[in-house]
């Protein structure tokens, strides 16, 4: 008599573990992987046909459903963001829009322009309110911003002054001089202050009541950018060589963004201060980890045109869901941010990730076939 060792249902367990084991093979090794690589977490939403010239700017409005757009052709225009149609466009100014801004009402909108004139708007009739003349004749207006209460603008002049102007009644309230090139100049989140950078190399954060300069950021190269962090705690500054960093209030250096190879125009946080956006003259957009400094996207831009693709901003919408992103290609690019559902994780985790759960669900496969096999009843030889 002899015993034999069989497995117990024969049918039943080991055609549950073949089929169970395909299937995690088919998911984890195949599906899994092929999902993670085709995952895109920005997508391109609308792409806005109008400007004849390279365009220099672009902001959402405070409420997130229009986007405001400035280019070389001479002309800031208004596009609905559900849509992508164009709403209307604003001519009257003689030069290049170089930069657009929003009120925090969305009720205004104002423009710098290279004729030496910001100008400022009123979105629900697109009437010309006011007019703002670079003090220096013959310098052209590099970037205009509102305040957080609405009542100021602040613009960079190329003359290297940093103007503070009353945005009711367009009066010059606060001048300090910079010195250089000016490039960019914007307020604080409390509005106490106001940041500006510089082609001679710095960023300069200035008292506004006092009008005394309380900090000074000098680098090795010229400065194309600074901004306030969303929570006023940090300080983003972009600009050649590659440059987009971030330092405290106390000009100490936290992070160094890594990636772009040529100056790199543009770089702002995402209103949730958990994404930081760069756009550079290598012709991409970036998106970055605004805690870790590490790189989650780049957009590389298509050449449609016979100029060249210099990405020249890049910037978020009110809710951090979409980006708008600009270039010297003509066309504007709307992208959208999506985020995995919860038991899709599985399509965007890392190929290393996905190889240990297989590993992990092929042994807990094994251990219950072999649990399952049981010695059957000594047969009668």
């Amino acid at each position: 008599m002899s015993d034999n060792i069989k497995p117990k249902g024969l049918r039943g367990t080991w055609f549950r573990f073949s089929l169970r084991t395909l299937v995690l093979s088919s998911l984890l090794i195949g599906s899994g992987a092929t999902l993670w690589h085709r995952f895109e977490p920005w997508i391109l939403e609308h792409t806005l046909k109008r400007h004849t010239y390279g365009v220099w700017s672009a902001v959402f409005s405070p409420d997130g459903k229009t986007i405001v757009t400035g280019g070389g052709d001479n002309t800031a225009r208004l596009w609905d963001v559900q849509t992508g149609q164009q709403l209307h466009v604003f001519d009257d100014g003689g030069g290049h829009i170089q930069s657009v801004a929003f009120s925090p009402d969305g009720q205004r909108l104002a423009t710098a322009c290279s004729d030496g004139i910001a100008r400022i708007y009123s979105v629900p009739d697109y009437r010309l309110l006011h007019e703002l003349p670079d003090a220096e004749k013959g310098y052209s207006v590099s970037t205009i911003a509102f305040s957080p209460d609405g009542h100021s603008v602040v613009t960079a002049e190329w003359s290297g002054f940093v103007v503070i102007w009353d945005a009711d009644n367009a009066k010059q309230l606060r001048r300090f001089e910079h010195g250089g090139n000016l490039t960019m100049a914007n307020f604080s989140p409390d509005g106490r202050s106001v940041i500006s950078s510089s082609h001679w190399n710095t960023v300069k954060v200035w008292n506004i009541e006092t009008g005394s300069m309380v900090r000074e950021i000098k680098h090795n190269s010229p400065v194309l950018c600074a901004v306030f962090s969303p929570k006023g705690q940090q300080i983003a500054i972009s600009g050649y060589e590659g440059m987009a960093e971030i330092y405290s209030l106390k000009g100490d250096k936290i992070l160094e963004l890594t990636g772009h190879n040529h100056p790199v125009q543009s770089i702002s946080y995402s209103p949730d201060e958990q994404l930081i956006a760069t756009a550079g003259w290598d012709g991409t957009a970036r998106v970055w980890d605004a805690k870790t400094g590490s790189l989650l996207k780049t957009m590389k831009l298509k050449i449609e045109h016979d100029d060249v693709a210099y990405a020249h901003s890049a910037t978020f919408s009110p809710d951090s869901s979409q980006m708008v992103v600009t270039s010297g290609a003509h066309d504007v690019l709307v992208f959208k941010r999506r985020r995995p559902e919860h038991w899709w994780g599985i399509a965007w985790l890392p190929e290393f990730w996905l190889t240990v759960l297989f590993a992990l669900a092929l042994v807990g496969s094994v251990w219950r076939g072999r649990r399952d096999y049981q010695p059957l009843a000594a047969q009668p030889s």
